[in-house]
């Protein structure tokens, strides 16, 4: 008996499987996040025709359609690029960015390991969303068009902690941490 009901618990479970594998994905907007995003979190879909080179900065255009823009267009840093602040930035950046970036900020980060296209090299790489501070904050807490894994951090950082983040970021950028 026992051996009966083991059998018909595989042969259910196996079922179940078989079913799964027909189901369509659920649309880009609302796909699951990568491994290392923190809960709840989303990226943002590209506009239509929006598909370019994974590693091309995009145009000034197609940054400002994104999520956030009008939002954060224009704003600058109110947090001073101190050494204190820098300090405060990378103790940011080591908890809340490296699993995908690397310690360093070279792309390298365990998580980023599993992404396509990988995560941004701060130190030699272009900001491909901008690197005005309105456009890195608009990145940071609304996340990047998919095929990025990018997610948006808004909810999750806050204001000031991503102005402070966006220092340190741009210090790995100038090779100055």
């Amino acid at each position: 008996m026992q051996r009966r009901n083991g059998f018909l618990v595989a042969l259910a479970l196996g079922g179940l499987m078989f079913v799964g594998c027909g189901q369509q994905s659920p649309p880009a907007s609302t796909s699951p996040t990568p491994a290392a995003a923190p809960p709840g979190a989303t990226t943002a879909a590209a506009p239509p025709g929006a598909a370019a080179k994974a590693d091309a900065p995009v145009s000034a255009e197609f940054i400002a359609s994104l999520p956030g823009a009008a939002k954060w267009k224009g704003k600058k840093n109110p947090v001073p690029d101190t050494p204190e602040n820098l300090a405060k930035g990378k103790e940011l950046f080591l908890k809340n960015c490296a699993t995908c970036h690397g310690d360093t900020g070279t792309g390298d980060g365990p998580a980023g390991a599993a992404l396509d296209p990988k995560p941004r090299n701060f130190s030699t790489e272009s900001f491909k969303f901008g690197g005005e501070d309105w456009q890195l904050m608009r990145t940071i807490m609304d996340g990047a068009p998919q095929p990025s894994g990018m997610v948006g951090w808004d909810g999750r950082l806050d204001e000031k902690d991503a102005w402070t983040l966006i220092n340190y970021v741009k210090a790995l950028k100038a090779g100055k941490t």
